[in-house]
């Protein structure tokens, strides 16, 4: 019994540090006080975090953008009207990178 306390608590522990850790390099999101910066959170939020865009952002540039943009409305139904698409692509390619 003993041990199987100390095991569970050796497995805590390690699971928090691994947690700390992999949060440890994660840089927070600065948005700007712009009507496009509150359009993409107020449109992203519905259906994830605003989280998943940074970490996207490494891989999707430029006219990647667009597609991911239209994938979320076609695919996965994303309330984001055509006028609304082409400035949260445009937000999205300055804020995290265009080509």
């Amino acid at each position: 019994m003993k041990h199987s306390i100390v095991v569970m608590i050796a497995t805590i522990t390690l699971g928090l540090l691994g947690s700390w850790l992999c949060l440890a390099d994660e840089t927070k999101i600065v948005w700007e006080n712009s009507d496009a910066a509150r359009l993409v959170q107020s449109r992203c939020i519905t259906c994830h975090s605003l989280d998943y865009i940074q970490m996207n952002a490494g891989v999707i540039k430029g006219a990647n953008w667009e597609a991911e943009v239209n994938k979320m409305r076609k695919a996965y139904g994303a309330p984001i009207n055509d006028e609304e698409a082409k400035q949260i692509v445009a937000y999205l390619s300055q804020k995290f990178g265009g080509e």
